[in-house]
C-alpha cells in the first residue's frame, strides 16, 4: 500500500489505463471484479457487528476476508506481501503496538490510576463524568493519535466504571464518548490519525495549518457533541442516581453483612480455641446453647413485610454477637497470650529474611527515577510528533512510539530488573491480526477498480469553488469512509489532490484540508468508520464482555456526525481558502 505518484496499474505488463494506489497492481479482470465484490459483501457484516448464530469475531473475521482475497488471487500472494510490509500499514502496527506498551506502565505506575480520580472519583454522579471524558480523549487525540487513545483509554475507564460497580446503562454512552470524541479530537492535527498524516505529507500541510483550519472546527464538533450526548443520553446521565428507597435498602443490606461476617468470625475464633485447648468443650457448648436459645422463633413466625423481616433478622444476628461476649472473656487472656507468643516466633524467624534498610531505599529511588523517566519519554515523544515534516529529517508516526516503547523496557529492566515479556504479552495482539487482515481485504476490493471507477465518473462534478461541488465532494467521502473505512478512501483519494478544480491555480492544500476534516468526522458516522471505533467496540468486549453493535453505535453516530461536519465544513472551507492563498 505504498504511495506512488504515478498512481498506473496495468491491465498487461506495460499498459497503464486507469488508477490504482499501490506500487504492485493487478490485472483488471471480471473474475477480480464478481468475487472481490462477493467476498468484500460477505464478510463486511462480520466486520460491522456480532452475529449472535455466527460469533466468529471482527479479527478472525478480517482475517477470513484476507484469506478468501487470496484463495480467489483477487488479492496475489505478491501484493499480499507488499501490503503487509507496506510503510504506511507498518507505522500503523508500530504506533499500537508502541502505544499499548506504554499505557502498561502507565498503568503499572499508577499514572492512569490519577486520571480515573479526576474523571470517576468516588462515585461522581455521571453526568460529571461524561464531559470530562470527551476533553480528556480529544485532547490526548490530538496529542498521541485517535487509535493510540481508544486503545490505552477504554479499558482504562471500562476497568474503573466496573470496580466502582456503577450502573451498566452508562456503559453505552461511556463507549460512544470515547470513540466520538476521539475522532473529532484527532482532526484539529495531522498526527491525530493516520489519514491525516498521509494528506500532510502529501500536500505539504503543517501543524499551523491546521491549527488555523481544522482547531476552531474540532473545538466547537467537541462542544457539539457533548452536548448531544447530555440529550440523547438524558434518562441515563440524570436518572441512573439511587433513590431513596434503594439507598436505603442497599444501607440495610450493608449493615446485615456486617453483622453476618461478625457472628461467622465469632464461631471460627470458637471452633479454634476449642481446636487448641480441649478442656473448653463446656464452655463451647454452653455459648452455643446461648446462641441458639436467642430470640430465633420470632424471625420465623413474623413476615409483615420485606423490610420488617430483614430488622428481626439483624436484631437475632445482635443478640446472638451479645450472649457470646460473656463467654469471650472466659479465655481472651490465654487467646492473648498465645498471640504474643506466635508473634514472637514469627518475627524471629523472618529476622533474616527482611531486606536492608539501604537495598529498600534503593528500589523504592529506582522506582521513582523510572516514573520520572516514563514522564520525560512521554513528553520528548509528544514534542517529536509535534515537529512538522522537514526534507532531511522526518519524525515518524509509528516509530516513535515504538522507539519510546522499547526504550521505556530497557529502563525498566535497569532500574526495576523488570523482565520484558510481561509487557508484550499485554499487548492486545488480536487487534493488531485484526489490522493485517484489514489492511488485505480492503485491498482486495480496491483490485476490483470499482471505487476508482466511481471516482473517475463523479471527480468531473466536484468542482471546489461551488457549494454544489463541495457538498457532492463531501457525500462521496462520507460514503467512501462508511464502506471502505477513511484510511483506504485517502489512499485512493492523495495521488489525485491537484485534479480537483477550486478556482485557483493550485488546489493541493484546500483539498487536503476539506479531505482531512471530511474523512475524519465521516469515521464517527458509523461503527466501521473508523478504526478507532472498532478499536473501542473490540476493547469493550475483551475487557467487560459489552457488545457495542453497529445499530447502537449509529443511533447516536449519524446525528452527531451529520450536525458536527456540516458545522465545522464553512469553518474549515473558508479558512482553507485564506491559507491555500497566504501560506
Amino acid at each position: 500500500m505504498a504511495l506512488n505518484a504515478d498512481f498506473n496499474y496495468s491491465t498487461t505488463a506495460n499498459e497503464s489505463t486507469s488508477e490504482c494506489p499501490y506500487d504492485y497492481c493487478v490485472q483488471d479482470t471480471i473474475f477480480r471484479k464478481v468475487f472481490g465484490t462477493i467476498i468484500f459483501l460477505v464478510v463486511w457484516p462480520f466486520i460491522v457487528q456480532d452475529i449472535r448464530y455466527f460469533p466468529i469475531g471482527r479479527p478472525a473475521a478480517a482475517l477470513l476476508g484476507a484469506t478468501l482475497m487470496v484463495v480467489f488471487t483477487v488479492a496475489p500472494q505478491e501484493q499480499v506481501f507488499r501490503i503487509l510490509g507496506d510503510k504506511g500499514n507498518i507505522q500503523t502496527i508500530c504506533l499500537l503496538v508502541g502505544m499499548m506498551a506504554l499505557s502498561y506502565y502507565y498503568d503499572r505506575e499508577g499514572l492512569l490510576h490519577i486520571v480515573t480520580l479526576w474523571i470517576f472519583g468516588k462515585r461522581k454522579p455521571f453526568r460529571h463524568v461524561l464531559w470530562k471524558v470527551c476533553i480528556l480523549t480529544a485532547t490526548l487525540s490530538a496529542l498521541i493519535t485517535n487509535d493510540a487513545t481508544c486503545v490505552v483509554m477504554t479499558p482504562l475507564l471500562l476497568a474503573e466504571h466496573t470496580d466502582q460497580k456503577r450502573d451498566k446503562k452508562e456503559i453505552v454512552p461511556l463507549l460512544m464518548s470515547i470513540a466520538t470524541s476521539a475522532n473529532i479530537g484527532s482532526a484539529s492535527t495531522f498526527f491525530g490519525n493516520p489519514q491525516n498524516a498521509y494528506i500532510a505529507s502529501t500536500a505539504g500541510l503543517s501543524l499551523l495549518i491546521f491549527f488555523i483550519t481544522s482547531l476552531p472546527a474540532a473545538i466547537i464538533g467537541l462542544a457539539i457533541n457533548t452536548s448531544l450526548l447530555y440529550a440523547i443520553y438524558y434518562k441515563v446521565i440524570f436518572g441512573s442516581r439511587e433513590s431513596n428507597v434503594e439507598r436505603e435498602n442497599r444501607r440495610e443490606g450493608e449493615s446485615v453483612l456486617t453483622s453476618s461476617i461478625a457472628e461467622e468470625r465469632l464461631e471460627t475464633s470458637i471452633q479454634f480455641d476449642n481446636s487448641r485447648d480441649p478442656f473448653r468443650g463446656s464452655d463451647i457448648a454452653a455459648h452455643r446453647n446461648v446462641a441458639h436459645n436467642a430470640p430465633h422463633s420470632k424471625t420465623v413466625t413474623l413476615h409483615d413485610s420485606e423490610g420488617e423481616q430483614s430488622k428481626l433478622s439483624q436484631k437475632h444476628r445482635e443478640n446472638v454477637f451479645s450472649a457470646s461476649l460473656p463467654n469471650l472473656g472466659h479465655y481472651s487472656d490465654q487467646a492473648i497470650t498465645r498471640r504474643n507468643v506466635f508473634l514472637s516466633q514469627n518475627s524471629i524467624s523472618q529476622c533474616g529474611n527482611d531486606r536492608s534498610t539501604k537495598e529498600i531505599k534503593k528500589r523504592s529511588w529506582n522506582r521513582k527515577a523510572f516514573v520520572v523517566l516514563l514522564i520525560i519519554i512521554t513528553t520528548v515523544l509528544i514534542g517529536l510528533l509535534a515537529v512538522p515534516p522537514q526534507q532531511h529529517i522526518e519524525f515518524n508516526l509509528g516509530l516513535l512510539p515504538f522507539g519510546a516503547a522499547v526504550f521505556t523496557m530497557l529502563a525498566d529492566t535497569i532500574l526495576n530488573c523488570k523482565h520484558a515479556r510481561k509487557v508484550m504479552i499485554e499487548i492486545d495482539w488480536p487487534v493488531i491480526l485484526m489490522f493485517y487482515g484489514l489492511f488485505v481485504w480492503l485491498a482486495g476490493f480496491t483490485n476490483t477498480y470499482l471505487p476508482s471507477k466511481a471516482l473517475d465518473e463523479i471527480q468531473k462534478y466536484m468542482d471546489l469553488s461551488t457549494v454544489g461541488g463541495v457538498l457532492l465532494f463531501t457525500v462521496f467521502v462520507i460514503l467512501g469512509s462508511n464502506i471502505l473505512s477513511n484510511v483506504p478512501l485517502v489512499i485512493l483519494l492523495i495521488g489525485r489532490l491537484d485534479a480537483f478544480n477550486c478556482g485557483k491555480e493550485d488546489c493541493s492544500q484546500l483539498v487536503g484540508v476539506l479531505l482531512a476534516w471530511v474523512s475524519t468526522i465521516a469515521g464517527n458516522f458509523t461503527l466501521i468508520g473508523s478504526i478507532a471505533n472498532l478499536i473501542v467496540a473490540e476493547k469493550a468486549r475483551s475487557c467487560i464482555g459489552h457488545n457495542l453493535t453497529f445499530l447502537t453505535y449509529l443511533k447516536f453516530g449519524f446525528l452527531s456526525s451529520f450536525i458536527v461536519l456540516f458545522t465545522g465544513l464553512p469553518i474549515v472551507y473558508f479558512a482553507g481558502n485564506y491559507v491555500n492563498l497566504k501560506l
